[in-house]
């Protein structure tokens, strides 16, 4: 199953025992990220215990598609679910990202919105 945003942006689902994959190819950004979001509430309502995240074939990935992807759901159930997979090109940029988040949300007086 695909789920087209734009032509820049594709969701596709495959399911096994137990687990799903969620592969996602192109620009991630604001105006692909709620469909990201609606795919993923999908899928948290299905059978699977884990949701597997592939994020190799991801050209671009802004603010609003990392939010979708780290921010806490008021139950904790989605975040605990997903697993994120990245390519080496991509994981030491995709770390210092969660690290300068990380590091905004340690300042004393901010906090995460939700």
């Amino acid at each position: 199953m695909a789920y087209p945003a734009a032509v820049s942006f594709w969701a596709r689902i495959s399911r096994s025992p137990g687990w799903d994959r969620l592969t996602l190819e192109g620009e991630l950004d604001l105006a692909s990220s709620p469909i990201l979001k609606a795919v993923l509430d999908r899928l948290e309502r299905g059978p699977a215990s884990v949701i597997v995240v592939d994020l190799r074939r991801v050209s671009f990935l802004d603010a609003s598609g990392l939010h979708v992807l780290v921010a806490p759901e008021p139950d904790g159930g989605l975040t605990d679910m997903i697993e994120v997979e990245i390519s080496s090109m991509n994981a030491e940029r995709f770390q210092s990202v969660l690290a300068v988040i990380h590091q905004i949300l340690a300042r004393p007086g901010i906090r995460a919105a939700g």
